[in-house]
């Protein structure tokens, strides 16, 4: 317990959530290079299997934490299921560090002795949610457009960023399309428009031009990009006169 709690506290841990809700019969959960996981059983009850070992039973919510890449299976009841938030995590320097290299190849953690690790992994869940729904945010935006996926991953981050250090625990929805459209300007301008036109609620075409006019006075260099955009408002308008 101790280990952990040095690990979260002094150690930097990022985390992407990919699952959150019912997880029913079996499920594998193959190695990822230079992922371990955290599971978080809320409710229900897990049979978990590890290769050439015995099956273990989890009957109580708790923390089922996986330092480094490791093959583990989970079995629950095919209908009522086991209620859990999965996450991949990555630390800073690496499955190679020594600190992670010092824990065993997993722990399972009862979250009623968890201490003080309970809140800082109560922190770390709710960034990885964050950077989930933020993540589709901007995959929705950036639909067909050449955007490296590197620039993308950076525009989330510090848009999670924001986020953490905003001191709020609940950030309202509109800061965080502000946060996400203040990346997209940067990042794709047509993406920027898409966003910002569900966002603000354009009603009618006009809308559209108004805010791509008024990229093109403050940002020249975006003309080219937003004029393909441009032309299919064009369009349409004439479409509709």
């Amino acid at each position: 317990m101790d280990r952990l709690e040095a690990l979260l506290m002094h150690f930097t841990v990022s985390a992407r959530m990919f699952h959150s809700g019912a997880l029913c019969g079996i499920n594998d959960f193959e190695p990822q290079k230079g992922l371990g996981q955290l599971h978080l059983l809320q409710a229900g009850e897990l049979q978990i299997e590890h290769q050439r070992a015995s099956i273990i039973s989890v009957i109580e919510p708790s923390l089922l934490f996986y330092p480094r890449p490791y093959f583990h299976r989970f079995v629950s009841d095919e209908k009522a299921g086991a209620a859990l938030t999965c996450a991949h995590i990555q630390f800073n320097g690496g499955v190679n560090n020594p600190l992670v290299q010092a824990l065993p190849a997993f722990l399972i953690l009862p979250l009623s002795e968890l201490g003080e690790a309970n809140l800082l992994l109560d922190i770390l869940f709710r960034e990885a949610f964050d950077q989930r729904k933020v993540r589709a945010g901007f995959d929705r935006a950036l639909q067909k457009r050449a955007v490296a996926e590197d620039k993308i991953e950076a525009a989330v981050r510090a848009v999670v960023h924001q986020l953490r250090i905003s001191g709020e625990r609940e950030v309202p929805s509109i800061k965080v399309g502000e946060f996400v459209m203040n990346e997209l300007r940067k990042l794709d301008h047509v993406g920027y428009v898409r966003f910002a036109s569900v966002y603000r609620s354009f009603e009618d075409v006009a809308d559209f031009r108004e805010e791509i006019e008024k990229l093109e006075r403050e940002l020249p260099s975006s003309t080219e990009q937003l004029q393909l955009l441009g032309d299919v408002i064009a369009l349409t308008k004439k479409k509709k006169g």
